[in-house]
């Protein structure tokens, strides 16, 4: 991405680690950079205050309490802190070239540790956001109705307990390094999603498709095809035959598995269990030459009136799609289980085509 150019991504990673640098040592007898706190005139640190806060469960009980660290160390004046961020510009750089220098490798490793970190946070940032843009109305909405005596009170301290630590982020950051680099990354997560939908869009155009014709090859080969082709017609008749009565339920839908019940009674289907994709349950079918195939993709759902003579006689005063063609074209009675040649073949010796009405808008 364009933005990992810019100064911003070089300058970056060397203030996260100050600040990380800084929150490590914030409780140290030794604060003269501390651009914040300092522990007296002469830099010596002041002890933080122990207090003591309640802990709740998910269900907002209360399950004890914990002793936490409370920062009581005096504010430093405007001339202290600006003199500390002044040595914080002209130190930094030359201690994270004194660090390059004196340890590269040790410095390889905190380098891809943080573009590791980088990678997560473009993952992370988004949904971290979207989380604590969540849980910030959440504490909204509790914040008021306590306000207004609504909740009770301390509703808004068993929020904080039960989501204070929660941070939606899907990628955990394993070490500092990684933390400071995803902070960054995090910055331009919301760049890296756009971009991410940008060519997932992109690429569903161009190879849809291909995936389409791959995918329709298999479910062909393997009986899979969640509608069968009408009748053995194909062409300018088939678009017809979808638009006037709609597509032909399979022989593992419903409508199918209700043929095959009748046709089990009939003698005319063999074995046991019902017909699942991929015919697990081996159902065979009695051809008309008195022997017994296997139900698989060269099987197909065969009308026994054509579905052509019956649009063409009856259905096509009822019009496209209406609900008296549906029902012709969902009703087992209409159909048997039929092999693909003899099917097709039949459908092809028709020699008429589907007599034309307007379509519904």
């Amino acid at each position: 991405f364009a933005p990992f150019k810019t100064p911003y991504f070089i300058a970056a990673p060397a203030i996260f680690y100050w600040q990380q640098a800084q929150s490590s040592t914030s409780y140290s007898n030794e604060g003269r950079n501390n651009p914040v706190y300092v522990g007296g005139s002469n830099g010596a640190g002041v002890a933080p205050m122990m207090v003591e806060r309640p802990i709740y469960t998910a269900m907002g009980d209360l399950a004890g309490t914990e002793m936490v660290a409370l920062d009581n160390r005096p504010t430093m004046s405007y001339g202290e802190q600006m003199r500390n961020v002044g040595r914080f510009l002209t130190e930094t750089p030359m201690g994270v070239m004194q660090q390059i220098i004196g340890n590269p490798r040790e410095s390889l490793g905190y380098a891809a540790q943080g573009a590791i970190g980088e990678i997560k946070g473009l993952i992370n940032g988004v949904p971290v956001m979207a989380t604590q843009a969540a849980i910030g109305y959440r504490y909204l909405a509790v914040g008021a109705a306590e306000f207004v005596g609504i909740a009770s009170p301390g509703a808004m301290n068993r929020e904080i307990a039960q989501y204070g630590d929660f941070s939606g982020a899907p990628v955990e950051y394993s070490n500092m390094s990684q933390r400071i680099g995803g902070a960054f990354g995090e910055g331009f997560s919301p760049n890296a999603y756009a971009k991410a939908g940008e060519y997932g869009v992109a690429g569903m155009r161009a190879l849809g498709p291909t995936l389409g014709a791959i995918t329709e090859s298999y479910l062909a080969k393997t009986g899979g095809i969640l509608y069968a082709v009408p009748d053995g017609v194909g062409g300018a008749s088939s678009s017809a035959r979808l638009d006037y009565m709609g597509r032909t339920p399979d022989k593992f839908s419903r409508t199918g598995a209700e043929v095959v019940e009748r046709m089990r009674g009939e003698g005319l289907i063999q074995g046991e269990g019902a017909l699942l994709r991929g015919n697990p349950n081996g159902l065979k079918l009695k051809t008309d030459a008195g022997e017994f195939v296997n139900i698989d993709a060269s099987v197909d759902m065969a009308h026994r009136i054509d579905a052509v003579s019956w649009w063409n006689s009856t259905g096509v005063n009822y019009g496209a799609r209406a609900p008296e063609v549906r029902s012709f074209m969902l009703d087992s009675k209409n159909y048997v289980l039929q092999p693909s040649s003899q099917n097709r073949s039949a459908g092809a010796q028709l020699g008429i085509t589907y007599n034309p009405v307007k379509l519904p808008r």
